[in-house]
């Protein structure tokens, strides 16, 4: 931007400080730029997207636009040539600041223009593409060029002297490069639709921050050598700007949405939170409270219900949820065969739209009116039907729109991917508690023999072993699990228990004398059996151990007593 009629009382301004041949052309640089925006702004729109008709037959009229900024590059080049004839520092200096203002003028005319020419090409674009991308153009060029011309150019225009927070408008500007990268880049116009949104969202989130922060400084009265005030001040700034920035952001983002999306906006909002909420619940009746929720609020709904497919039975739906119904429902719900073949074929079914055979839909349109629904909506996914949601009236009486209509269509297909991984989750978390349930059961049945048992996979690893093996091998439960039984018992106690010829048989081995892993030998009575699935494959061994240690000490203590028994009775005899 230009220097403002207040930045100098000299004929010409100073960019360095210097006011040398450097500091010459980065005035002449910035003149010249100034001058030529306009025009080239105007200009680009001119023959963007489409050439406008007028220039076909008036081919004069861009030089003509041209022309403004060359007179007034000339004026300026004549305040700095010297001049024969009486030239007074009060002439020279009337002349500066006339030009001045008239560039400002000259700058916001051309914008104003531009502006202009654009929002009536958009008003006319031959497509909807186009259309669409110049509305864009045109709502963001009207944010940079509007609030500066009308706060500071203005202005400066009038010769009053703008504070600092109305310069600061001029950050604004920062869009028209986003409109130019925007108009080139027609191909893949979400991408960038949405590129521009965060950018402008962004931009005046900065601008708002950057006008409180210059308006608390222009309203405090601060002492240059007072550091520590100016401290306190800097420290404010730090804090304010990091505590509003981001919910300014998401307020001025939904502004912007809200002003781009205008009729569809809450649609789009309500889409996005139910999306949020069916990728984020997993249990299927938390799902259902809070899908109906969403719906009920988004449109305004006095009933609502949503109904699961009954696995067994494809014309018998559980009810998961449901609030509002004038009478209500039972715990399951039975559709009669037109109804569910109505929901099966169509996208949707209403009470009030046009159907064939109405007189067989009557009866079950009738028993659900009571309930207060009226309008049904199949979730299928592929060909299978999932659920129905059920709906009524609104809270003004009045009954769903197609722009309704088109809204819960678009999301049906979501909502029943989602109900079904919901009623799978759910059904495998209660399969995995019961089979949870029936291993702690077979668990405690095993910890609970007064035997030995271990019980190893196809593979020889040890997924068993219970706390009276534990005491018999004197080996605890957390160091045999998991390793290989050859490993725990020995190569010959695994040989002995597991003979090639008898590999997959019930065998049981009597009087075996074992190394057990504790040190020292016992003697087990052993009993092997396939462990057996469903289909009768195998897929483990079990394996008893019955400890019978004492027993044949026993027995040897008893033959030897009745072998000195006998000797005893020879010798009497003798």
């Amino acid at each position: 931007m230009s220097s403002s009629p207040r930045a100098s009382r000299w004929p010409r301004t100073t960019s360095t400080g210097q006011l040398d041949g450097l500091d010459l052309i980065f005035y002449w640089i910035d003149k010249v730029a100034f001058l030529a925006f306009p025009p080239l702004l105007l200009h680009f729109f001119m023959i963007f997207p489409t050439r406008q008709r007028f220039l076909k037959d008036h081919a004069g009229a861009v030089a003509l636009a041209y022309a403004p900024a060359a007179l007034l590059l000339l004026a300026r080049v004549r305040l700095h040539i010297p001049w024969p004839g009486p030239w007074t520092d009060a002439a020279a200096l009337g002349l500066h600041d006339a030009l001045e203002r008239l560039e400002l003028l000259h700058f916001g005319a051309f914008a104003v223009a531009a502006l202009g020419i654009l929002a009536h090409s958009a008003v006319r674009a031959p497509g909807v593409l186009i259309k669409r991308q110049q509305r864009l153009i045109v709502t963001a060029l009207a944010f940079g060029v509007l609030p500066s011309l009308a706060v500071y150019i203005l202005p400066s225009a009038l010769g009053r002297i703008p504070s600092t927070g109305e310069g600061m408008t001029i950050l604004l500007q920062a869009l028209i490069p986003l409109t130019f990268f925007y108009s080139i880049s027609r191909s893949r116009l979400v991408d960038i639709e949405v590129l521009l949104k965060k950018a402008a969202t962004l931009i005046i989130s900065f601008f708002v921050l950057a006008f409180l922060y210059f308006f608390i400084i222009t309203r405090t009265p601060l002492v240059s050598e007072n550091r520590l005030k100016v401290a306190v001040l800097v420290l404010i700034a730090i804090v304010l700007g990091a505590t509003l920035f981001t919910p300014l952001k998401k307020l001025i983002q939904a502004l912007l949405d809200r002003a781009l999306y205008k009729t569809s906006y809450e649609h789009r909002k309500t889409l996005m939170f139910i999306s949020r909420e069916l990728s984020r619940e997993r249990n299927v009746q938390k799902l259902a409270h809070s899908l109906l929720e969403a719906i009920a609020n988004a449109l305004s709904l006095r009933t609502v219900a949503l109904l699961l497919t009954d696995e067994n039975d494809p014309r018998s739906f559980i009810v998961l949820s449901a609030r509002g119904e004038d009478e209500p429902l039972t715990a399951r719900v039975t559709l009669e065969g037109p109804m569910a073949d109505e929901l099966a074929e169509k996208d949707y079914v209403s009470a009030f739209s046009p159907r064939r055979g109405p007189t067989a839909l009557q009866p079950s349109l009738d028993r659900f009116a009571r309930h207060g629904f009226f309008h049904f909506l199949p979730l299928k996914v592929e060909a299978k039907t999932i659920g129905c949601l059920m709906m009524g009236k609104k809270s003004d009486g009045s009954y769903m729109s197609r722009e309704d209509w088109e809204l819960m269509t678009a999301i049906s297909g979501s909502t029943a991917l989602a109900l079904e991984n919901a009623d799978l989750y759910s059904r495998e978390t209660v399969r995995a508690m019961e089979m949870q349930r029936l291993k702690d059961y077979s668990d405690n049945i095993i910890e609970s023999l007064t035997v030995g048992v271990a019980v190893v996979d196809e593979a020889g690893v040890i997924i068993g072993w219970n706390r009276v093996l534990e005491d018999q091998m004197g080996l605890r439960k957390e160091a045999a699990l998991r390793r290989p039984l050859g490993e725990v018992l020995g190569p010959a106690t695994h040989a002995a228990l597991f003979p090639p010829e008898t590999q997959q048989d019930f065998q049981l081995l009597s009087e075996i004398a074992l190394e057990v892993p504790g040190g020292g030998k016992k003697v087990f009575d052993i009993a092997r059996t396939p462990l057996l699935d469903n289909a009768l494959t195998p897929y483990g061994t079990i394996i008893v151990f019955e400890d019978v240690t004492e027993k044949i000490d026993l027995q040897q203590r008893l033959l030897t007593s009745e072998k000195l028994a006998s000797i005893g009775l020879l010798s009497a005899g003798v």
